[in-house]
């Protein structure tokens, strides 16, 4: 009877290895196919190419604590009491360098820290104002857009939240091949 068991165990111990081995094998052939992920830094007030042709400039940004996010959002979001909140909101600039109608999708822009910290636009802030998540250029126009963002405390350490300012914050559209980060 124990040898019967022992030899299960070693088979299954040996099967299990193999598709370690095998899955292993599988993620390396496919990390050599494809190259790392391209990171690009963008200076504030610079233009970059966020699509082809969509050209994005990060003009200013402003910091809100709960009692701004309150006054100026109140009817409008949904702040739980327990937690505070701050809230970023990043003016922009988007291009089309065209001579054609262009559209751009804003709900693509997210904010990330050099923490790892992200988080996408916080559309409750963002809807305020008759504000769309499309927006469509003609050829050669442009527009001024502001993008909200909120935090909340419950998504960072009390020190972490205290320094939350001090940290860089970029505004991200893609991930792969190349990553662009127009610093906030």
């Amino acid at each position: 009877m124990k040898k019967k068991n022992r030899l299960r165990y070693g088979v299954c111990g040996v099967i299990m290895l193999c598709m370690i081995v095998f899955s292993w094998y599988r993620i390396e052939s496919i990390n050599r196919k494809f190259p790392q992920t391209k990171h690009i830094y963008v200076k504030e007030g610079e233009p970059f190419c966020a699509e082809e042709f969509m050209e994005l400039t990060t003009k200013s940004y402003q910091w809100m604590d709960k009692k701004q996010l309150k006054k100026q959002f109140g009817e409008e979001m949904s702040l739980n009491d327990k937690y505070d909140y701050r809230g970023l909101i990043i003016e922009i600039t988007l291009k089309n360098k065209s001579r054609h109608r262009r559209e751009f999708e804003l709900y693509n822009l997210y904010l990330e820290t050099d923490t790892h910290y992200y988080n996408g636009l916080d559309m409750e802030m963002f809807m305020v104002g008759g504000n769309q998540t499309v927006v469509t250029l003609g050829g050669g126009e442009s527009k001024k857009i502001c993008l909200a963002y909120s935090m909340s405390s419950v998504s960072f350490s009390k020190k972490e939240w205290s320094q939350l300012e001090k940290n860089n914050f970029y505004l991200v559209n893609e991930r792969y091949p190349q990553k662009v980060y127009w610093e906030v």
